[in-house]
């Protein structure tokens, strides 16, 4: 089962995750371990779903990525 996912930090994914394994699934998570790193999951087992994987596959994108700056835009008639 695969997952994309950048924080890796909330309960239902990681439900997912768990009972994933428990059939005997391969979990394969896609996201950021960088974004992911230091962040308190919210999940009971006190895991994250980059914890839980089998597999990792870290895309590398900086923390806030997806920030981007606009100029100013004027609104026109």
């Amino acid at each position: 089962m695969d997952f994309s996912h950048t924080g890796g930090i909330n309960n239902v994914n990681i439900d997912v995750a768990l009972h994933a394994k428990k059939l005997g699934l391969k979990v394969i998570v896609y996201g950021s371990a960088v974004e992911a790193k230091g962040k308190v999951t919210r999940h009971k087992s006190g895991k994250t779903l980059f914890e839980i994987a089998d597999i990792v596959v870290d895309s590398c994108v900086p923390v806030v990525d997806a920030s981007v700056v606009l100029k100013k835009i004027t609104k026109t008639k």
